[in-house]
């Protein structure tokens, strides 16, 4: 980041910086490592669209775009020489494989599927793509795709996942394996059956791909599970690999073709409080060796709590690798093989992606930290690390951010629990009020990353306090476990105790009168579950909450699979822990004002969710409002751009209503920017 030394002439982050913040991702190394492809997208407000494009990093040089125009542009990917990218993109009218010549030229599209094409992989001779798409059970019947008209399409339901959030209702097809020739066309689907498969990877002879597919009798009940299995190029008989029961992901050929590497973790992997490990065994299914057995954390995982959609990277003679660990709040890169563990990078920030060369001696990765979003970096293993990007810069200049302030709680059984304290930037007047943030999963975690909503609220004059408590991942087994059976036990403890030590030893000016709760997700039902239990805050808000764990079991995507293991069972196992566990049961204790948002198109925590506790709430006479944003999924905040903006404005209206913010030395009610107050009428119209 630029040098802050001029930071007095700075100004505070306001709501409308969000559409000038461009997210980075998906860094891909050229094979000669000279060059860096990845993607940056851009909120364009007036369109209601987030709109990308890739870019190119040459060695010494400013990265450039590669691709412009107003679609959506994603996933680089380098042919084995380097001479062309393939990539997805939008532009024709859905997802579909381009193919860009890096010698000049415009981009010409490979595949047309009648859905849509995503994650391409080159063959080793460069002849031909492998993509995912929706397939048919049997491989060579014609693809019939399902109706895209909801109001006349009939979903008939025989499995329990037969939805996912931010996908919707799987249909009659399934995702599968295709292929492409280059410039002979057309794609042929390679994997079938009604399973979904994920993962491709090209073996070095070209003759199998590896892959990720959940093909057992109790798949229904492993979300997040999957066992890596290999198909034949030629014939299409698949083979499988690992368990189904290890939830496998990402597999990585080694040079020889020998060996593949993965990660896997038993609880089947995806938000679970289990860690994933890293594994190679021999393709002919034989010798299994975990190089991570001794280590108590996850490898591959980054704050957030979700797996890196990174495979790890083998050396040129196969006898390490190359992936992220994470420990605590910051995820790092190392070299990691039977013998030892090297740490590649280092210091105050999280590394959430990479890619390396064939070699592993060079690779590039993403990286942030609390004043600094995602940007491209590069490893060499003669000059170590230096910064590729700084697409964010000219914002950056202009911002006053927040650093974090380190805190460390030891509870009564010796657990020590990690936090963070952001104080307003500016010099402020009086008493400050507090919000206590509380990320999802419940295995998910805040670490040293960069968050804009964080940096807002701490901006408009609010300390922010965020932390992990138990059940958070980052922490290994124990800790990240503490949660299960146990959802407002411990977990809610450890919340409580690290307000009252930034109250007490964080920051004097906080004013324990004027204290919010906030969160989404797992973070939503700890909000509602904190307000029947305390009366401590003055104002929360939940978003995409949970608050009937019964209704949950049986409604969410994950809820009988997840949830049963989440929870200790089904609903009519623990019938009396289902009921005292929900914050809807203790609605009648509520004294704290609630607001409410949820997308109408939540799978995962369906909206029925913040409606129940919303009518008891309504039905009992407390202060509560809820704010309903149409065809938006599980990640709310994330969704389109209006609806970006107009449900934040909601937050911080909720907020200023029921705390105000700390006054800026020097300035008045009337002077103060952020005493703007806009119309209701306005927020609906929005």
């Amino acid at each position: 980041m630029a040098d802050q030394s001029g930071s007095a002439k700075r100004r505070s982050v306001e709501l409308g910086d969000l559409t000038r913040l461009r997210g980075v991702s998906d860094p891909r190394i050229s094979p000669d490592g000279r060059r860096i492809a990845f993607v940056v997208e851009t909120i364009v407000l007036e369109a209601n669209q987030t709109r990308s494009q890739i870019w190119l990093a040459d060695d010494g040089d400013d990265p450039r775009p590669l691709t412009s125009g107003e679609h959506k542009d994603s996933q680089p990917r380098w042919s084995p020489v380097g001479n062309e990218l393939a990539f997805v993109s939008n532009r024709s009218g859905r997802d579909q494989v381009w193919l860009l010549p890096l010698s000049g030229g415009e981009p010409r599209q490979l595949t047309s599927h009648p859905i849509g094409a995503e994650d391409p992989a080159w063959s080793p001779d460069g002849r031909k793509i492998a993509f995912l798409g929706k397939g048919t059970d049997r491989r060579g019947e014609t693809f019939e795709p399902d109706s895209t008209d909801d109001r006349s399409r009939l979903v008939w339901v025989r499995e329990h996942r037969h939805k996912l959030d931010g996908t919707g209702y799987a249909g009659s097809h399934r995702t599968h394996l295709w292929i492409i020739s280059i410039g002979t066309g057309p794609a042929a689907q390679l994997t079938d059956g009604p399973f979904d498969d994920a993962d491709a990877a090209w073996s070095p002879d070209g003759r199998e791909i590896a892959f990720v597919s959940d093909r057992s009798q109790e798949r229904d009940w492993h979300f997040g599970g999957g066992a890596v299995h290999l198909v034949d190029v030629a014939s299409g008989q698949v083979r499988r690999l690992t368990s189904e029961t290890e939830g496998a992901a990402h597999p990585s050929w080694s040079p020889d073709g020998a060996r593949l590497a993965y990660v896997a973790a038993a609880g089947m992997g995806a938000a679970s409080s289990e860690n994933f490990r890293l594994w190679t065994r021999g393709v002919d299914g034989g010798d299994a060796r975990c190089l991570t057995a001794d280590l108590d954390l996850s490898v591959g995982q980054r704050p957030g709590g979700y797996l890196t959609p990174s495979p790890p990277a083998w050396n040129a003679d196969g006898s390490a690798l190359l992936y992220l660990i994470g420990a605590g709040p910051s995820t790092h890169l190392f070299h990691i093989s039977d013998r030892e563990r090297v740490g590649l990078t280092g210091g105050r920030g999280a590394v959430l992606s990479f890619s390396a060369v064939r070699s592993g001696n060079r690779a590039a990765f993403l990286r942030t930290d609390p004043v600094t979003p995602p940007e491209v970096w590069l490893w060499d293993a003669t000059s170590g690390t230096h910064r590729v990007s700084a697409i964010n810069r000219d914002l950056l200049d202009e911002l006053e951010l927040a650093s974090p302030i380190d805190l460390k709680l030891s509870r009564p059984n010796g657990t020590e629990v990690e936090a963070w304290l952001l104080a307003p930037p500016f010099p402020s007047v009086g008493a400050i009020p507090l919000i206590l943030s509380v990320h999802g999963g419940p295995h998910n975690y805040f670490g040293d990353t960069f968050s804009f909503d964080h940096q807002l609220f701490a901006a408009l004059g609010y300390a922010v306090l965020y932390g992990n408590p138990r059940g958070s991942g980052g922490y290994g087994e124990k800790f990240a476990g503490a949660v299960c059976e146990d959802w407002g036990g411990e977990d809610f403890g450890d919340q409580m105790a690290l307000l009252d030590l930034a109250i007490a030893r964080a920051d004097p000016r906080i004013d324990p009168m004027r204290l919010a709760i906030t969160g989404g997700s797992y973070g939503g039902f700890m909000t509602c579950w904190a307000v029947t239990q305390t009366d401590r805050f003055a104002v929360g808000v939940g978003g995409a909450c949970i608050s009937n764990l019964a209704s949950f079991f049986g409604t969410s995507d994950v809820g009988a699979s997840w949830g049963a293991r989440e929870f200790g069972g089904a609903p009519w196992e623990r019938p009396v822990w289902y009921h005292e566990h929900s914050p809807v049961t203790h609605a009648p204790k509520v004294k704290t004002p609630l607001l409410l948002y949820h997308g109408e198109a939540d799978l995962r925590c369906p909206i029925e969710q913040s409606e129940q506790m919303f009518t008891a709430l309504l039905r009992l006479g407390k202060t509560v409002e809820f704010l309903r944003v149409p065809g938006e999924s599980h990640g709310v905040l994330s969704g389109t751009p209006v609806h970006q903006i107009a449900a934040r404005e909601a937050i911080l209206e909720w907020f200023a209503r029921y705390l105000g913010p700390s006054p800026i030395a020097g300035t008045s009610p009337e002077t103060d920017p952020r005493t703007r107050r806009r119309d209701p009428s306005d927020r609906a119209r929005a």
